[in-house]
C-alpha cells in the first residue's frame, strides 16, 4: 500500500473516532460533561489536520498533485454554502479582534467549547471530511453515530425513570441529559441523529419510480440497517420529547411541516403520481399536515387538561400556554432578549465578541426586574449571534 493511501486511511479513522465524542465524560473535572469531549474532539481534529498537511506537502514535494485534486479544491471553494461558512468565520475573527474580552472571545471556556479557537476546529473538521470522506465513508460515520445514539437514549430513559443501579449512572431527573449533561444539548444532538437515521434508511432502498410510479428496491435489501435506522428515528424522537427541550421540539415540528409542504408543493417530473408502499406521497403529506394542524388545535383548546401535563415535552408547552409571560422560564428569556436588544443597538456592526454575552447581560440587565440570576447565553441562537 502506498504512503498516501496509508496516510489517508489514518486521517479517515481519526475522523471516524470523532463520532464517539458524545460518550466522553471526565468525572474528576469541573465540567465533567464537556471538558473531555472538547479535548477529545480537538485532539483528533488537530492530529488529522497535521497528517493532512503532511500529505499535501508530500504530494507537492514530489509534484504528484493531480489535476483532479486542484479542480476539486477550486470547485469546493465555489460552493455557496462553503462561501457563507467562510464569510461567517471571517466575521467571527473580526468580532474576536474587536471584542471587549478578547481572551474569552478567542479561547472561549470549557463549559461550552466554543470561542474562535473552537470554531476554527469545527471549520477544519468540515474541510477535512469534505476532502477525505466519500459517500460510503459518510454512511459509515452516520451508522457509528446511530449506534452511539442508542447508548445516549438508553441512559436518558434510565435517568427519567430514576434507575441508579446501572453502570455509570447519571442523576435522576425529569429532563435527562444523558452523557451530554444538558437536556437541550441532548435534544439538539438527537435532531442530527434523526437526519442521520433518515439518510441511512434511504440508502437501504434505491428510490427510483418505475413504470407504475412505485418505488422499486433496486439494491440488495439491508434489512438490519433499514429497521435499525427506523428504530433509532423513533427513539430519537421520543428522547427529544423526554428532554422537554422546547426549542428542539419546535425545531422538529417546523422541520416536519417544511418537509410536508415541500412534498405537497413540488411536482414530480414523472407523469404518474409517486407512491410509497401503495400510498400517494402527496396524499400522505396532506393527511399528515392536516393531522398535525388538528392535533395542535386540540392541544390549544384543551391546554389546561391534566392529560397534557403528564406527557413529557408537551407538559412544558402546557405550562406556558396556561401561564403565558408569567411563566418564569418565559419571563427570564424575555428579560435576556430585552438586554440583548440594548446591547445590539450599542454595537450593531462587530458586536461585543464571541463568548461575551455575559458582559452585555451584566451591563444592560435591568436591576429593577426580578432577579433571574445570570445568563452567559441569550437562550436564542440567532439573538446570541
Amino acid at each position: 500500500m502506498r504512503y498516501t493511501e496509508i496516510n489517508n486511511n489514518v486521517i479517515k479513522y481519526l475522523l471516524f473516532l470523532t463520532a464517539f465524542t458524545p460518550l466522553i465524560v471526565t468525572w474528576d473535572t469541573i465540567f465533567l460533561y464537556t471538558f473531555g469531549k472538547v479535548v477529545f474532539f480537538r485532539a483528533l481534529v488537530e492530529a488529522a489536520l497535521i497528517l493532512f498537511l503532511i500529505h499535501l506537502s508530500y504530494q507537492f514535494y514530489f509534484r504528484s498533485i493531480s489535476a483532479n485534486l486542484v479542480q476539486n479544491i477550486k470547485e469546493y471553494f465555489k460552493n455557496p454554502l462553503i462561501i457563507l461558512i467562510l464569510l461567517f468565520l471571517i466575521s467571527y475573527i473580526l468580532s474576536t479582534a474587536l471584542a471587549v474580552n478578547k481572551y474569552r472571545a478567542f479561547w472561549g471556556d470549557m463549559e461550552r467549547g466554543e470561542g474562535l479557537f473552537g470554531m476554527i476546529h469545527y471549520v477544519v473538521f468540515l474541510i477535512l471530511t469534505s476532502f477525505i470522506f466519500n459517500k460510503k465513508d459518510w454512511i459509515i460515520f452516520f451508522k457509528i453515530s446511530l449506534g452511539i445514539s442508542v447508548v445516549l437514549t438508553l441512559y436518558a430513559f434510565l435517568q427519567f425513570i430514576r434507575i441508579k443501579w446501572w453502570p455509570f449512572p447519571f442523576p435522576p431527573t425529569n429532563q435527562p441529559g444523558s452523557f451530554l449533561g444538558n437536556p437541550a444539548f441532548l435534544a439538539t444532538h438527537m435532531l442530527f441523529i434523526l437526519v442521520f437515521g433518515i439518510i441511512v434508511f434511504s440508502e437501504t432502498i434505491s428510490y427510483r419510480p418505475n413504470g407504475a410510479g412505485d418505488f422499486s428496491n433496486t439494491k440488495k435489501p439491508q434489512v438490519f440497517w433499514r429497521y435499525f435506522s427506523l428504530s433509532v428515528i423513533a427513539l430519537s424522537t421520543l428522547t427529544i420529547f423526554l428532554t422537554g427541550s422546547r426549542g428542539a421540539i419546535v425545531g422538529l415540528a417546523a422541520g416536519v411541516v417544511f418537509i410536508l409542504l415541500m412534498f405537497i408543493l413540488i411536482r414530480s417530473s414523472s407523469e404518474r403520481p409517486i407512491t410509497f408502499y401503495g400510498i400517494q406521497l402527496r396524499t400522505f403529506c396532506v393527511v399528515s399536515l392536516l393531522t398535525l394542524a388538528i392535533s395542535s388545535g386540540i392541544f390549544l383548546v384543551t391546554k389546561e387538561n391534566l392529560f397534557w401535563q403528564k406527557i413529557p415535552g408537551l407538559n412544558r408547552f402546557s405550562e406556558i400556554a396556561i401561564q403565558g409571560v408569567d411563566n418564569l422560564s418565559v419571563s427570564s428569556r424575555l428579560h435576556a432578549w430585552k438586554s440583548s436588544g440594548k446591547a445590539f443597538k450599542e454595537r450593531p456592526i462587530f458586536g461585543w465578541g464571541p463568548e461575551n454575552y455575559l458582559v452585555t447581560y451584566q451591563k444592560f440587565s435591568d436591576p429593577s426586574d426580578i432577579d433571574y440570576g445570570w445568563f452567559d447565553r441569550a437562550h436564542n441562537k440567532l439573538i446570541d449571534v
